[in-house]
């Protein structure tokens, strides 16, 4: 038997951490003044910088008028002792304008571009670099807290995108053949272009993303997996095994390469399982691990290396219970409703990231801390959302180092990875065809092999949307933020004024699009309530299609023409 990192007799390591770098050394490197460094206290202590004339100057240099006054007004009140009785009313200072050199303008802006601009730089919406950046560009200071949204990203790339109704779509039937199936989840492989679908039957289609023609509507394998429907699907690092979450109240595990399942992992609490995900991060990837959220707002932790002899049921090695309830309601009674646990997400072994209907705010759990006994965990960390709307998908950005959340109101946001105690979006993305009607709608990022195999120079995010359409998004560059504000998610007077900045891919389904996926190839993978599913193709492979299905389908789609699923051919449509 191995032994188990969750394990409650596993030792516990500790947390290493890199110090950033001080005040002084900063200064030092970008040579602020005539800088002279006290060495006793330059650990952590404060420095001592002057400008020729001996007048100090402020810790994070002379960056307006009125700082520069008020140190030097301290300056002298701390340098004229104290009098007890004064014969007259005192004479207001006289402010004088100081102009300062260029070496020293240059020293300051260098010293706010390095810190907000910087590619490895993590900022916080409230931070002091991004409040000086802000003021010294004269927009508005982020008191307001206003959302604000991204500029307009060149769309070329994904305008290429196409769909076929006799090679790219897939309808989703039980095993019987004779009625069709509702698809509810879908994922791919990380390094194998096989994508995997399962429907409201049970039954887990396994399709190749990368065949030629109709060979795409011949699946390599179906597997029995459940009696209820299958709410979430999720690969094991290697692409070997397949977990399963449904709503018989159980999460499997199969084997590919036998066809049999391996594993029935079992959760404390009766109610469906909504999400499973195995450890697959950058730093980790442990195909023993795994996690599943319930219906019920339990998230509970399965290693598959203290699974008994003999027997294939596995249970819990730690959970915590009401996840996702607010702060006064994670003790309350029997008779308080659970919120659901509608995504997870690894950061690493340790750290779990899940999201709720009750809210908009993302908790970081520390799994170390979380056991058996101890079933109402405090989260590490969390993020402030909107209060009125759930979440129903997160995801990670690990190269741009960002949390993404697909809110229930229709918006993307954006949250640094570090950092994430209190802090609010530090982007927001809106777009007139993103909407947001259920919590089966999801997002997917596109992983490197992914955007290399598919010649693609940005990142973008994948979403469902309740407008019967995939939309694609954009994502800016890491450290790149932008700084062009929008009306908060509550006020939508203006939201249907603003320029798309998405690529909406349409005609593709008839209803509404729930799930997507990219492939390592760079296709999308998308299925919808109108029980197909939808292969979207790169423009790479062949250039000149895409335009044509556009020039065939928009006028009889301007025309409000009905038109029969055997011919529907999916394009992008774009702004000009």
């Amino acid at each position: 038997m191995f032994s188990s990192p969750l394990h409650p007799n596993y030792p516990l390591g500790t947390v290493s951490s890199n110090r950033s770098r001080s005040r002084c050394e900063v200064q030092t490197a970008l040579g602020i003044g005539n800088t002279t460094i006290d060495k006793e206290n330059c650990g952590g202590g404060r420095q001592k910088t002057q400008y020729a004339d001996g007048t100090p100057e402020s810790l994070l240099g002379d960056i307006t008028e009125s700082s520069f006054l008020n140190a030097k007004y301290r300056n002298e009140q701390s340098s004229t002792p104290k009098q007890l009785l004064t014969p007259g009313p005192t004479p207001p200072l006289k402010r004088q304008k100081k102009t300062r050199s260029p070496l020293e303008v240059n020293s300051s802006t260098s010293l706010i571009s390095s810190a907000v601009l910087h590619p490895g730089t993590a900022l916080t919406p409230s931070s002091l670099p991004r409040r000086l950046f802000v003021r010294e560009v004269s927009l508005r200071p982020f008191g307001s807290r206003r959302f604000y949204s991204r500029a307009d990203f060149s769309k070329h790339e994904s305008q290429t995108y196409y769909s076929t109704a006799v090679d790219d779509a897939y309808a989703i039937r039980e095993s019987t053949g004779l009625r069709h199936s509702i698809p509810f989840s879908v994922t791919s492989c990380r390094h194998h272009a096989v994508s995997a679908v399962g429907g409201e039957d049970g039954i887990v289609h396994v399709l190749d993303t990368d065949a030629e023609g109709r060979a795409f509507q011949l699946p390599i394998m179906k597997l029995a997996c459940h009696d209820n429907a299958i709410f979430d699907l999720s690969f094991s690092p290697t692409d070997t095994h397949l977990a399963t979450a449904s709503g018989d109240q159980t999460a499997r595990i199969f084997d590919l390469q036998k066809q049999q399942c391996t594993s029935i992992l079992r959760p404390c609490d009766a109610h469906s399982v909504k999400q499973v995900k195995f450890v697959d991060t950058p730093s980790s990837r442990n195909p023993a691990i795994l996690a599943t959220s319930t219906r019920g707002g339990t998230i509970s932790l399965f290693d598959t290396r203290v699974q008994k002899r003999g027997s294939a049921e596995i249970y819990p090695v730690a959970q915590i219970m009401r996840a996702q309830n607010p702060e006064k309601g994670r003790r309350a009674t029997k008779s308080t409703p659970a919120r659901s646990v509608t995504s997870l997400e690894f950061l690493d072994d340790t750290t779990l990231l899940s999201a709720g209907e009750a809210s908009g705010s993302v908790r970081m759990w520390d799994l170390r801390k979380a056991s058996l006994e101890r079933k109402y965990l405090q989260p590490y960390s969390q993020t402030v959302g909107d209060k009125d709307h759930g979440v129903t998908s997160i995801a990670v950005d690990f190269a741009g180092a960002r949390l993404w959340t697909m809110s229930k109101s229709g918006g993307l946001f954006a949250y640094p990875l570090s950092g994430m105690d209190r802090c609010e979006p530090m982007e927001c993305v809106r777009d007139p065809q993103l909407k947001v009607d259920s919590f089966y709608v999801k997002l997917s990022i596109a992983s490197d092999e992914a955007i290399r195999n598919a010649g693609l120079n940005g990142r973008y995010i994948a979403c469902g949307s309740s407008e019967n359409a995939v939309v694609v998004v954009p994502l800016s560059p890491p450290g790149c933020d932008d700084l062009i504000y929008m009306p908060s998610p509550r006020s939508k007077g203006s939201l249907y004024k603003q320029k798309r900045v998405a690529t909406v891919l349409v005609n593709g389904h008839s209803k509404e699009v729930t799930g997507v996926s990219w492939t390592c190839n760079g296709e999308i993978m998308s299925i919808g309530d109108d029980m197909l599913v939808r292969r979207w193709l790169p423009g790479h492979r062949d250039p000149s299609k895409s335009e044509r299905i556009r020039q065939a389908m928009m006028p009889r789609r301007d025309r409000d023409e009905i038109i029969p699923e055997a011919e529907m051919d999916g394009y992008a449509v774009y702004d000009e």
